[in-house]
């Protein structure tokens, strides 16, 4: 029996354009230039940051446009944690950032902007070794990144470090994901932009939309529609 081509091949795809995989459009956001622009020079100005990125949002993607958009100007440590990290080991990521000559002779870069990905299981030590290292002016500024603030284990703590700088980011528009979806896949023929719309209407994050934007076009070639209509939408 012969094999069924997968839809996007039949629609003239390589691969899949609509995964999620982070490695294939890493730096793609959409409807949060003008917020990140905020973030990226509060960190020019020194201050402490906590960005609240819920689940699909694409958490790793944000902060690696923080660094495009800092690169060149600063000095950058971006480390990601999670629950199995003891430590961020800051005085090591200290001494490796300030080149090989500062490693050799146990010296430790100044001025550095850090940038923490999944923040929720950041330590205690962790927290208080940023504190000091903004004193001796190692580091210059914070951004750390999580679903929630209040999910972090030790918010009391984090909250003297951080103040009133925690940031929701902007819900995506029914423009930014169109714009998300046509990214994807151009002028595509076979979903209309009312029918992204639709989509977007009962997809909680980008990355949902992504997902059942994908389903409803295989739904529709697997039924030798030339339309997506609204039947072909997932639930």
């Amino acid at each position: 029996m012969k094999k069924e081509k997968p839809w996007f091949i039949s629609l003239g795809f390589k691969e899949n354009p609509f995964t999620i995989k982070p490695s294939m459009y890493f730096y793609e956001l959409f409807g949060l230039n003008s917020q990140l622009d905020m973030i990226a020079s509060q960190l020019k100005l020194g201050s402490v940051i906590f960005i609240e990125s819920p689940y699909g949002t694409g958490k790793t993607a944000i902060m690696k446009n923080l660094i495009d958009k800092l690169k060149g100007e600063e000095k950058i440590i971006y480390k990601s944690l999670n629950s199995t990290d003891r430590s961020l080991e800051l005085e090591e990521l200290l001494k490796g950032r300030s080149g090989f000559l500062g490693w050799l002779f146990g010296l430790k870069a100044k001025s550095v902007v850090l940038m923490i990905d999944e923040a929720s299981h950041i330590t205690l030590k962790d927290i208080g070794n940023i504190q000091r290292f903004r004193e001796t002016g190692n580091i210059k500024s914070v951004a750390l990144s999580a679903a929630s603030f209040d999910e972090c284990i030790h918010k009391d703590k984090l909250k003297k470090l951080v103040g009133s700088n925690i940031i929701e980011l902007n819900q995506m528009k029914k423009q930014d994901a169109i714009e998300l979806v046509r990214s994807r896949v151009g002028e595509l023929e076979i979903i209309s932009n009312e029918i992204i719309e639709k989509i977007f209407e009962v997809s909680s994050n980008p990355r949902e939309l992504l997902e059942k934007a994908g389903d409803a076009i295989r739904n529709a070639v697997e039924k030798d529609k030339q339309e997506v209509t609204e039947e072909d939408i997932p639930k």
